[in-house]
């Protein structure tokens, strides 16, 4: 019996009650998947020829902003080496206490 929007199933109800069957796969993750298949397979290979086309400056140009999507950039670090050498010199300290207060 419809409800009163002409629905047949009911509020909270489904038409399947089973629901979606384990590993079922999404429509979407399934194509993107296809289109990852072909850009790891095909597109690489496409890539690598028209990558041997360009010139030396053009070459640089884009294997740089390619290389930035296939390995992330490294963050710079300063390094501090006065609160370095506290924290090795606190650390020696505390480990000769400790030697000492086990004899």
């Amino acid at each position: 019996m419809p409800n009163k929007a002409g629905n047949p199933n009911w509020k909270g109800k489904s038409g399947n009650p089973n629901g979606r069957p384990k590993g079922a796969v999404n429509k979407k993750t399934e194509k993107w998947h296809e289109l990852c298949d072909y850009l790891l397979d095909e597109g690489t290979e496409r890539l690598m020829r028209a990558l041997e086309q360009l010139e030396p400056k053009e070459f640089v140009d884009a294997y740089s902003k390619i290389l930035n999507y296939i390995k992330p950039k490294l963050q710079s670090v300063e390094a501090n080496q006065t609160s370095q050498m506290k924290i090795v010199i606190q650390n020696e300290l505390e480990n000769l206490t400790d030697d000492d207060d086990s004899e």
